[in-house]
């Protein structure tokens, strides 16, 4: 390849992927953990066979493994992403679902005027940029002239990827929509490479996204829509529960295809390599009290599996078993959720592995760099039963897979190279820039004082904050940089992002309702819910080194005092003791009896910890959020606007 010619970037994402839990005795199997972390493999693992793309990702990889989200859940996580920008910025603070709806002109989706995009840099830099499978980040699939167009983004070709796969009805899930969106890239591939569209000796590099719903399919498809009662007369994803009764439904089998969508006829293999059911045991952390915890996580706990109910037609509700506590079987439930969790791994694999195969067949692989990341975790029914991704800011949901791969980069395909620094999806933006050689201050200077540039037609361009990362992933011994010259201590994750709120200034949705009726009921059988919406405080602020955790719970409209979690990471990985406590003010304060030799060293100790911590969470806001009171100012706005 001539040394003059850039590179092609094959960004390969996937949807509530969680880092395996390495130090957590439960939780997936451990040949499993060792695949989906792409740890070194033993010889006689036992899960390599059922993940030939995963494997295929390994071949020339360097892979950071300390690597976290900067928000959650999918919105907001996705705008970070690709504008490399905190919602502060970007305004995207919300993900739309339950009662939050995407089609309502006042939801906050990623304004394609404001802040650039990955797609934007990308094509500002020279290169053609093309985007397939799951958007998230703005409604597209209104009527009009600009259905199904990202090119206000940045991206073209999203047209035949409509409607976007945003919730978990039956044709928005994985299992039927991703073999679709790699359809469309394998042909992108085939026809890049033939290069008849110029037939030039150096044709234009391209970015392209390929972007997998699974194993997302976990979230609110399971145990319906995935497993439906004869009796309901609906079109499951896999063949008919025998019962009307809500029963344990297992993995499918090996030879199992799916049902066709209503009006359809294809039917999709569902385990074709016979991935086995006992993959996967309840987590270290399964039946953990939350009393200590700040009071929103015990809430959301029960909470989510009743807003995904509430989202349920009448007749399904009753088949709905989410919060699995609630269940005569939970155990059982929640075991079965996180075997099927697993299995959801399995079906994002058979899609990796087409794109990874046409990329190999068609010559391409030499000059593209490859780039595999989720956008966020899962709970897998970790900290007493929690699913899905809100209110906490636990491990099981900031630590996912990032790698890159290529030949230039890691001339082993037999060796992956390790990153064990702290890094950030705050970088993933700067980083695929600095891999590809695009120098950005080239495309935007810095401005005078007071003034800002537009390098992007029509747009207002924000330094990029996070830190490009591509002298470490050369050199993993050297330190993270960031664009200041100063050296990373840790990272932030926030979250603003109110899962079972509706818009504010909007009416309330039927479901809403429903939900209420619902905690209400909850509440008087003596369980101990606050009423309506998941409580405050729930809104985070995070800062994480290699050792520690500290969160605060704040609500941005002061209706609740602060709550605090400390966590040493190294004594305590699966976080179950949370070492502070807050006073009446909001304050934090240590528990010296959570120590395990509370002597007044180690309590001095804990004390100037926790001081360290909260001076760096106030630095890391101030170097990535950018406002005096971000909170506030972004949580207000989408209302105004």
């Amino acid at each position: 390849m001539s040394s003059t010619r850039k590179r092609n970037v094959l960004l390969i994402t996937v949807d509530q992927m969680r880092y395996p839990r390495l130090r957590d005795g439960g939780g997936m199997a451990p040949d499993l953990k060792q695949v989906l972390s792409f740890q070194p493999l033993q010889a006689d693992n036992s899960y390599a066979q059922y993940f030939p793309g995963f494997q295929r990702l390994r071949r020339n990889a360097v892979v950071m493994r300390q690597h976290m989200i900067g928000t959650s859940a999918c919105v907001p996580s996705r705008a970070l992403i690709y504008t490399g920008q905190y919602g502060t910025k970007t305004r995207v603070v919300e993900t739309d679902s339950l009662y939050k709806y995407g089609s309502d002109p006042n939801f906050p989706w990623l304004n394609p005027k404001a802040i650039p995009t990955m797609g934007d840099w990308f094509r500002a830099a020279g290169y053609s940029t093309h985007y397939f499978g799951k958007w998230d980040l703005s409604y597209v699939d209104g009527p009009g002239p600009g259905h199904g167009d990202l090119n206000p983004w940045g991206f073209a070709d999203w047209k035949m990827s409509a409607p976007d796969a945003q919730g978990g009805q039956l044709n928005q899930l994985g299992v039927y929509r991703d073999s679709g969106y790699v359809d469309m890239v394998e042909t992108f591939l085939r026809r890049k490479a033939m290069n008849y569209e110029s037939a030039s000796p150096t044709p234009q590099p391209w970015l392209c996204v390929t972007s997998l719903v699974n194993p997302h399919d976990i979230a609110s498809a399971y145990p319906l829509s995935w497993w439906m009662p004869d009796s309901l007369g609906k079109v499951p994803c896999v063949q008919t529960a025998t019962s009307d009764t809500p029963s344990v439904r297992p993995i499918p089998s090996q030879g199992d295809r799916s049902n066709p969508l209503p009006g359809g006829r294809l039917r999709v293999p569902l385990n074709p390599r016979g991935f086995p059911q006992d993959c996967f045991s309840l987590p270290d952390t399964y039946a953990e009290d939350l009393a200590t915890k700040p009071s929103c996580q015990f809430d959301y706990s029960y909470k989510m599996g009743l807003a995904l109910k509430s989202r349920r037609p009448p007749d399904q509700r009753e088949y709905w078993t989410l919060p699995f506590q609630l269940q005569d079987q939970a155990d059982a439930w929640s075991l079965a959720f996180g075997q099927f969790y697993a299995y959801c791994h399995t079906l994002a694999d058979t899609q990796i592995q087409r794109v990874l195969h046409a990329l190999d067949e068609t010559g391409l692989a030499d000059d593209t760099l490859v780039v595999f990341l989720s956008d966020h975790g899962e709970y897998g029914v970790a900290h007493g039963g929690m699913v899905e991704k809100w209110h906490t800011a636990y491990d099981e949901i900031l630590h996912v897979p990032f790698l890159v791969s290529a030949p230039w980069l890691n001339a082993s395909a037999e060796q992956i190279r390790y990153v064990d620094q702290l890094t950030s999806h705050i970088d993933v933006l700067p980083t695929l820039l600095g891999l590809s050689g695009i120098e950005v201050d080239t495309l935007a200077p810095p401005a005078p004082p007071g003034q800002s540039w537009e390098p992007i037609a029509g747009q207002t361009y924000e330094p990029l904050p996070g830190a490009d990362l591509t002298a470490v992933i050369e050199d993993p011994s050297r330190p993270v940089v960031s664009p200041d010259g100063s050296l990373r201590e840790g990272v932030l994750f926030i979250s603003d992002d109110t899962i079972t709120e509706y818009l504010k200034g909007e009416q309330a949705p039927p479901a809403f309702k429903v939900y209420c009726a619902e905690v209400d009921q909850l509440r008087e059988q003596g369980l101990p819910l606050q009423p309506g919406s998941v409580t405050e405080p729930c809104h985070i602020r995070c800062a994480r080194t290699n050792d520690w955790k500290l969160a605060r719970y704040f609500d941005p409209l002061n209706r609740a005092t602060d709550q605090w979690e400390l966590y040493d990471l190294q004594a305590d990985p699966t976080e179950q003791n949370n070492l502070v406590h807050w006073d009446a003010a909001g304050n934090p304060v240590i528990c010296p009896d959570r120590l395990p030799n509370p002597s007044s060293q180690e309590v001095a100790q804990l004390q100037q910890v926790l001081d360290r911590m909260q001076q760096l969470l106030a630095a890391l806001e101030k170097q990535y959020l950018g406002y005096p009171n971000p909170v506030v100012e972004a949580f207000t706005l989408p209302e105004l606007a």
